[in-house]
């Protein structure tokens, strides 16, 4: 039919242009280092994700002691409050928080980059976070615990946290570590 070959010639031909203008400059390839035909992005959003989880939880951990000096913790015990009860109140309160936050995370995760392949994956997202989520709580906790201030609290925490993301991938990906760290 010669009407369809003029068709296909005019959408390939001079009106549309069929490779970047800029080529000629720069001439780039893509190649997957690691984990081929796995989604890069799904450890980057994890990662990241875990990130933020260690530094919001150490965060809303060191509120304990604000409640301190707002002598909270003795109008509690003067009721039938033991500090065990009030340890697990900070404790699951801050584990809950945790989950809401790699939910909301998790979920952008999938919208903008895709990050789950197939709904068998979800059983085992959705343990995980419950397991990064009350580790990231008790490391807070721990960390308020060995601190004497929130400051001190806050900055043995960054330091840390970035050093803990930094060797264990979640900062940019292990492979790009050097060979005595990734050995290890």
């Amino acid at each position: 039919n010669p009407d369809s070959d003029e068709s296909e010639a005019s959408v390939e031909g001079e009106g549309a242009p069929s490779e970047d203008p800029f080529a000629f400059l720069l001439d780039l390839e893509e190649e997957q280092f690691f984990g081929e035909g796995i989604n890069p992005a799904a450890q980057s959003v994890s990662g990241w994700a875990v990130m933020f989880l260690l530094f919001s939880l150490s965060g809303a951990a060191a509120s304990l002691f604000d409640e301190r000096n707002a002598d909270l913790f003795h109008r509690l015990l003067a009721g039938p409050v033991t500090r065990l009860h009030i340890l697990w109140s900070k404790y699951l309160f801050c584990g809950f928080l945790g989950l809401v936050q790699l939910a909301v995370l998790f979920c952008y995760g999938e919208v903008a980059f895709g990050i789950v392949d197939n709904v068998g994956q979800l059983p085992g997202l959705i343990l995980v976070s419950v397991g990064a989520a009350a580790a990231a709580t008790a490391f807070g906790m721990v960390l308020c615990a060995l601190s004497r201030s929130p400051a001190q609290a806050n900055g043995l925490g960054t330091l840390l946290i970035l050093s803990m993301s930094a060797l264990g991938g979640a900062m940019f990906p292990s492979f790009m570590l050097p060979a005595f760290i990734r050995d290890y």
